[in-house]
């Protein structure tokens, strides 16, 4: 007598089966279309997650929604086909088969919406990493989210590897910044501007152009390239308005031109010193710096005065110091420039050369006819009236240069 098989009910096995995992072939005693569903089922895993399934979506969409219906109609037909080889055989209804189908459903339901969670929550903690500027941080979720939860077909997958992008060219940028190549640092954050536009970082990426900007300002002025480190900050000044580096700009600019300033003191070169002092001014008038621009000019007459004298020049001297005192009358630095006026005066009445010659046969003729001194020396030397110190008779001068007074 041949052995009847067991028996389910095409129903059972179907709603077992819908769950996408050939739990009704089981229960059916279907044990190679079992082995055959679960081996397919892994293969269709792998694939979604080896090819990334959230970049063909609808594809995949339609592989996990009719991919289980398939499986469930696949087992309610085997199970009719082979209960129709045994019509004589009463089947009964197995209650906790059907219970189990439901329940078994459930919960493979709840875990795909659980794990679809989980994806979400991924997700934004990359997000919150990404606004953050911790990019290395960002990535590392990113990337998690893309690999592992690409099966749930989250529209978030999308932008999480767009994002991804987007990190490893600000992670390229800031890597360049620290290795000291600002240009190309700059190069890096403009591209990601051009190609993702403004993004929940771009107030960080102005900030980090404008700074890459200064830090290339710096250097050229550690290699007295002064004009193209002003020009430099002229950029961030322009362009960069509401980031950190501009609100500094006018302090570095003064920096700049004081550092330009003084380079050229230092070369000799009074007057374009003293014209950069002056460009700063007319350039920047509501500068905090521009109101000590009159005392630096001050300071670079002086400078200038003091090397006229050393080199002889003494009434080139005496125009500069008194250059020194204008604008800046009430300032201690006008009571330098006034002893610098008089020790460069005393120089004078104490010079041999043709400055004193010219000086004394311009004046003393005059000076004994009780008219006023035209010469400074005069004036300086002599602290009683010109006449009792200079001219012995009427018209008669008595010394004949500054030297001998």
């Amino acid at each position: 007598m041949t052995k009847t098989p067991i028996l389910r009910r095409p129903l059972e096995v179907a709603l077992l089966n819908l769950n996408g995992w050939g739990l009704g072939f089981a229960y059916a005693g279907r044990w190679i279309r079992f082995g055959l569903y679960l081996m397919l089922n892994s293969i269709l895993l792998a694939t979604a997650f080896l090819t990334k399934a959230h970049r063909l979506p609808w594809l995949w969409a339609a592989v996990f929604v009719f991919w289980p219906i398939w499986q469930a109609f696949d087992g309610w037909l085997a199970t009719f086909l082979r209960n129709r080889r045994y019509p004589g055989v009463t089947i009964p209804w197995r209650w906790p088969a059907l219970i189990a189908a439901v329940v078994t459903l459930g919960v493979v339901s709840a875990g795909a919406v659980g794990f679809g969670l989980f994806g979400q929550w991924e997700y934004r903690r990359g997000m919150t990493a990404f606004e953050g500027a911790d990019f290395a941080t960002a990535r590392r979720h990113f990337e998690n989210f893309t690999t592992y939860y690409t099966i749930t077909l989250n529209p978030n997958l999308a932008k999480a590897e767009t994002k991804l992008e987007e990190c490893a060219l600000l992670t390229q940028a800031a890597r360049l910044s620290e290795d000291g190549n600002y240009r190309a640092a700059i190069g890096a954050y403009q591209e990601y501007r051009e190609r993702f536009g403004m993004t929940e970082v771009d107030s960080y990426v102005q900030g980090q152009i404008a700074e890459n900007y200064r830090l290339r300002a710096l250097e050229s002025l550690a290699a007295d390239e002064y004009e193209q480190a002003i020009e430099t900050y002229g950029i961030i000044r322009e362009h960069y308005v509401e980031t950190a580096s501009a609100a500094r700009v006018e302090q570095d600019l003064a920096e700049a031109y004081a550092r330009w300033a003084s380079h050229l003191l230092e070369q000799g070169e009074y007057e374009s010193a003293i014209e950069k002092y002056r460009d700063f001014a007319s350039r920047y008038p509501a500068a905090e710096w521009s109101s000590q621009i009159p005392r630096e000019v001050a300071r670079a007459y002086i400078a200038w005065g003091n090397a006229l004298d050393a080199d002889r020049d003494f009434l080139g001297a005496l125009e500069k110091f008194q250059q020194a005192q204008v604008g800046v009358e009430n300032d201690p630095i006008a009571q330098e420039a006034r002893r610098q006026y008089e020790s460069a005066l005393y120089h004078l009445s104490r010079d041999p050369g043709s400055q004193g010659w010219i000086v004394m046969n311009a004046t003393l003729s005059r000076v004994c006819k009780g008219q006023p001194a035209e010469s400074p020396a005069i004036g300086y030397e002599v602290n009683e009236p010109p006449r009792a110190r200079l001219c012995r008779g009427e018209d008669t001068p008595t010394y004949a240069l500054p030297f001998d007074i």
